[in-house]
Parts: structure tokens; C-alpha cells; sequence
């Protein structure tokens, strides 16, 4: 299992594993007087070109509301992207071999137990690059030192699903219930590797069986519900919170559709304001960025300054 991972970074055209601390010591050094979380705590995202724009709204919240490290994975993003994060005082940007990742495609999320496994932060925030950050992050990260966080989803867990009974070893599914996300959800990678593991465990053994794979809508979040579930069963503590925590946007507030913010500037000046009991908002289907015609916004989050959207290069 930890070949395959390993095989994917050491291809890598960015910073081997080995080389990681000292690339973030050289990185972040500079802006340590800014920052207001700790060197071992931040937040990993992944995007590909497509979901970018996504990102980098993403990524100029976290710096304005809470001024973390932050590590993008790269999973396809291109070079005028690139260049834009290389600008980004707090962003690590690591970029695996595109031809040896696991899953591609609509199944690229599948990646995210793979990517966390190589977190340079001891306690991991993931924030998937559809969501905004509207609210103070100090909360989760206090959370996380006490025990692993996950969101709480309204989809129930069918306990006669088929993936649960094809996993190795029979497991009481916890919290009656609700199937975690995993767009957003935060780990002590010290305390809580483990979960990492047997999440990894989930997927391969669901994605070795064709059948099980099409037959389970929510693969992702099923093979974490049964990662938690194994733990709790052994009495390891869990944080499920609220969906505040991953807001909806097509829930709405105050009338408001995701797809009628014209622009960037027009979506940064207005989201809290549409927004304002939430503290992060995911836009899921459809972005509001879907009918911008850009690729790469011109937003430097570190000066504050927020121009309309333009294509570079």
C-alpha cells in the first residue's frame, strides 16, 4: 500500500519526502512574524487546472481569516498556476507524477488518505478547493488537538450496504447513522495515522472488487465511515460537528444563488455578507467560477489586494 504512495512522490518533478522539512523552513521562514497558527499546524487542499480558481479563493480566505500554512497538492494544474503559487508566501505546492496517481478523473478524490499521508503538518486541516473559508479556523485546530474532527453529512449509512459487508472484519456503524464528508476534516497525523491507514485499507480493498465500486455512490465517505467506525469501536474519540462547518451553497442564504456572483472581486466583496452565520461554504455543483471564461485569477491575498478576474499569460 505504502509503495504505491511512495511511488507517486519519488516520480514527483517537485521537493522529494526526504528534503521536506528543510523546503519548509526556507519557505515559511519569512512570513513567520505574520502568521498566527503554529509551524506543525495547516491546511492541505489538492486542485487541478479546472478547479484552481477554486483554490485560490480558497487559499486568500485561509490568509484572511487566519494566516496559516497552507500545502496544495497538484493534481494537474498548469504553469501559469503554478507560477502564481510559487508568489504565495505561506503555500507549499507539491506536485506528484500525474501518470502514477492512483485515481484520475471523477475519482481523483479518492486520493485524499494517499495525499495525507505525506502532510507536512503534524496536525492537518483538509479543505477540499471548492469551499471558502468565512469563519475563524482556531476552533477546528483546537479540536484537533483533543481528537480527530470530522463533518457530519445528512445522508445515512444504509447498514446492510454492500461495502460494509465486503470490508475486512465487521465493524457497528457509529453516530446511528450519517455518513462523514470529506471535503473537510482535520487529523493529529501523530495520534491519528492510523484512521489514515485503515481508510487507505477501505479503498483498496473496494476498488480491487468492480462490482462493489459501481454498486456504492459514496465511496469515499463510506470507506472513511468504516475507517471510524473500526476506531470507535476500539473507544478512539471523534469529533462530528455541524454542517456549519460545510455549508451547503445551494442551501442559500438570504436568496442568493452561487452562479449569480459575476466575478471574483463581486464574489469576495459579497459572500460574507450572503453568508453570515456560516464558517466554511462549499459551492458544490455548479461553481460559481463555472461561467467565468478564466483559468487563474489576479488576487494577491498577502497585500490585499483584489482585482477583478483576467486570464495571465
Amino acid at each position: 500500500m505504502l509503495m504505491c504512495v511512495q511511488k507517486i512522490f519519488e516520480k514527483s518533478s517537485g521537493a522529494r519526502m526526504s528534503t521536506l522539512s528543510e523546503i519548509l523552513r526556507f519557505k515559511f521562514y519569512r512570513s513567520s512574524r505574520n502568521r498566527t497558527r503554529p509551524m506543525n499546524e495547516g491546511i492541505m487542499s489538492s486542485a487541478n487546472e479546472s478547479s484552481f480558481i477554486g483554490f485560490q479563493l480558497l487559499y486568500s480566505s485561509i490568509i484572511t481569516q487566519c494566516n496559516c500554512l497552507v500545502c496544495l497538492i497538484d493534481q494537474g494544474i498548469n504553469i501559469d498556476q503554478r507560477i502564481w503559487c510559487y508568489k504565495q508566501e505561506n503555500l507549499l505546492l507539491i506536485t506528484p507524477d500525474i501518470n502514477v496517481l492512483k485515481f484520475v478523473d471523477e475519482r481523483s478524490k479518492w486520493n485524499k488518505p494517499y495525499f495525507m499521508i505525506f502532510s507536512p503538518f503534524q496536525k492537518t486541516l483538509w479543505i477540499d478547493p471548492e469551499i471558502i473559508v468565512l469563519g475563524n479556523l482556531s476552533q477546528l485546530f483546537n479540536m484537533i488537538s483533543d481528537n480527530p474532527v470530522f463533518v457530519v453529512t445528512k445522508d445515512k449509512i444504509e447498514k446492510n450496504d454492500l461495502f460494509f459487508s465486503r470490508m475486512p472484519g465487521k465493524v457497528n456503524i457509529p453516530y446511528a447513522s450519517v455518513y462523514p464528508t470529506t471535503a473537510v476534516f482535520g487529523l493529529d497525523l501523530h495520534r491519528d495515522l492510523s484512521i489514515v491507514y485503515d481508510w487507505i485499507l477501505a479503498i483498496e480493498n473496494a476498488t480491487a472488487n468492480p462490482k462493489l465500486e459501481s454498486t456504492t455512490r459514496r465511496l469515499d465517505s463510506a470507506a472513511l465511515a468504516w475507517s471510524l467506525a473500526k476506531h470507535n469501536s476500539v473507544n478512539v474519540n471523534i469529533n462530528m460537528i455541524s454542517s456549519v462547518w460545510n455549508w451547503s451553497a445551494q442551501n442559500g442564504v438570504n436568496g442568493r444563488a452561487p452562479t449569480e456572483y459575476d466575478n471574483a472581486f463581486h464574489l469576495i466583496s459579497k459572500v460574507k455578507e450572503d453568508f453570515p452565520n456560516v464558517n466554511l461554504l462549499n459551492w458544490g455543483w455548479p461553481t460559481p467560477w463555472m461561467t467565468w471564461e478564466d483559468y487563474l485569477i489576479d488576487i494577491n491575498p498577502h497585500r490585499a489586494i483584489i482585482y477583478p478576474h483576467r486570464a495571465i499569460g
